[in-house]
């Protein structure tokens, strides 16, 4: 395994657990609150207070990201959060019950869903320093086309347009990618040796059928318009 496949993979495997870790407790603080009180008013206060910090922090997060370093980022917002949780833990047993420590959960809830909404754009924005650049797709979900892939798509999108079947496209794509000089109307209207002659005949027939009908369909368009405006 190449040394940035081990330090990425480590790396995401370490904050993938972090972050987990996060999100469980704070689905644990809003049962324990749902468990406590049956109230719905408390329980939305502990869901909005779980989640739209985070939401909100993570509009110009990515931006801090970009601008100073990501592992101080990373190592400061899961510093904070892992504060926060454990100073609620010391002093939980000395909080009174009822809203007092109601309040302090939601609290604790807030400050962990910012440090969470910091740390996962820190986090995204790390990976791409460890891979290179035409691996990001398989290890951050990047998807990265290219211009000769949106050519693909528009030839795609014309032919289906033209009522071509998808059949008769890919095996265009597959002789155009074999051979930039292949002819593609020979390419487009003959069926490969494997195709069964009955299924090829069907398929013609439905393609011709829908162009019949969207010819029809924009003659009767272009009739409407005419008569609109004279």
């Amino acid at each position: 395994m190449n040394n940035y496949k081990k330090k990425a993979a480590l790396f995401l495997a370490s904050q993938g657990i972090t972050l987990f870790g996060s999100s469980l407790a704070q689905f644990a603080l809003i049962w324990y609150v749902t468990g406590q009180t049956s109230s719905g008013g408390w329980v939305s206060a502990m869901t909005i207070a779980a989640f739209v910090p985070q939401f909100l922090v993570s509009c110009f997060s990515g931006v801090l990201a970009d601008r100073y370093s990501k592992k101080k980022l990373i190592i400061l917002s899961d510093a904070m959060i892992a504060a926060a949780t454990l100073l609620f833990a010391i002093f939980f047993p000395k909080i009174s019950d009822g809203t007092p420590i109601l309040l302090a959960l939601v609290r604790i809830s807030a400050i962990r869903s910012v440090g969470t909404g910091i740390q996962t754009p820190a986090v995204n924005a790390a990976v791409t320093q460890l891979v290179p650049q035409d691996k990001l797709m398989k290890f951050n979900g990047y998807r990265v086309y290219t211009e000769q892939d949106l050519q693909r798509l528009k030839i795609i999108r014309s032919l289906r347009c033209a009522n071509y079947s998808l059949e008769a496209i890919l095996q265009l794509l597959q002789q155009l990618s074999k051979n930039s000089q292949t002819d593609v109307r020979s390419a487009l209207n003959t069926p490969r040796r494997s195709d069964d002659i009955i299924s090829v005949c069907d398929r013609l027939i439905v393609s011709l059928s829908s162009a019949e009908r969207n010819a029809f369909r924009v003659s009767e368009l272009l009739l409407d318009m005419k008569n609109k405006f004279q």
